[in-house]
């Protein structure tokens, strides 16, 4: 029914072998051309060493970033925010394994909310060498974060943070080189990137085929006709590098009333709803990551808010 696990079961039954992850494979599709980038198949190595069923792994991903929510790096758990965030928490959990378990059953989204999640998780903290790390993963992932990171590091040297800016580049260098030299991806970057064009021709040389999906999802596709459909592809294209530079701009207003961690958390939210609804192609699961990182700006008001609270009581 869905073809992403068992192409990423291969890819990393492949690494674990020594061949050729990204050689094509002859038993899907009477031949496809792996297309996944290193974090994102990279994890299921571990379906293969422990044994277990891969959709673990994803599973793993989320549970983790959900415990990630509640945790700060000096007190431990956040009973507070534990409290506050139980209902959005158990709603979604709800939604996910009894109406929607396709996120779980047959894809492997998990891994990319998990890696959001970390990012999310490190801004909060202000860990800066842990934010550089969780960008190369989602990143190498997902590009669609690649306009946000740029910006947020281009703003924070902006705004003199030259320590912070240095610890993040040096996580993103300390984990992109190792994972893109030992997986071997580079070789095949052309054809990653250039699957984003690729999936407007699909779509308009198959309309029969993507329609049914357009139209019982989320996103905008669906109130727009097939000629339509390469526009809503060129502003999701220019969107998602204007919406970030527009957004880490008027900081500046904003800068003493919320923090820049905060700002940057906020930004990455309304960037991630805008690039998901753009999608031409808009997959139910693929929402999740956006909802997953409205949790943590939840997590981030209500630690605000909090400390308003003490400091009017001191």
């Amino acid at each position: 029914m869905a073809d992403m696990l068992p192409v990423i079961d291969v890819m990393s039954n492949r690494f674990l072998q020594g061949k050729n992850v990204y050689d094509i494979i002859p038993e899907i599709w009477g031949g496809m051309q792996p297309i996944y980038l290193p974090a994102m198949w990279l994890p299921f190595v571990l379906h293969h060493i422990m044994d277990i069923d891969m959709r673990w792994v994803s599973t793993m991903a989320i549970v983790i970033g959900t415990i990630l929510l509640n945790f700060n790096f000096n007190k431990g758990y956040n009973k507070r925010r534990l409290t506050y965030l139980s209902i959005p928490v158990f709603l979604i959990w709800i939604l996910i394994l009894s109406y929607d378990h396709a996120l779980i059953s047959f894809t492997q989204e998990g891994i990319v909310i998990g890696y959001y999640m970390l990012l999310c998780f490190a801004l909060l903290n202000r860990h800066w060498l842990l934010v550089g790390i969780a960008i190369t993963l989602c990143l190498l992932s997902r590009y669609a974060l690649a306009p946000w990171a740029l910006v947020f590091l281009l703003s924070l040297i902006s705004l003199k943070n030259y320590e912070e800016a240095k610890k993040i580049v040096i996580g993103i260098m300390c984990t992109a080189i190792p994972l893109i030299l030992l997986t071997g991806s580079y070789k095949h970057f052309p054809i990653i990137f250039g699957m984003s064009d690729q999936y407007l021709t699909s779509l308009l040389q198959d309309t029969d085929k993507y329609m049914p999906v357009i139209n019982k999802n989320l996103g905008l596709a669906k109130y727009l006709s097939i000629d339509q459909l390469p526009s809503l592809h060129k502003a999701l294209m220019w969107s998602s590098v204007a919406i970030p530079i527009i957004g880490f701009y008027s900081y500046r207003w904003f800068k003493h009333k919320v923090s820049f961690e905060f700002y940057a958390i906020c930004m990455l939210k309304i960037s991630l709803a805008c690039f998901y609804n753009l999608l031409i192609i808009p997959y139910s699961y693929l929402f999740y990551t956006s909802t997953f990182v409205s949790l943590f700006v939840l997590a981030s008001y209500n630690a605000r808010v909090h400390q308003i609270a003490k400091s009017k009581e001191a």
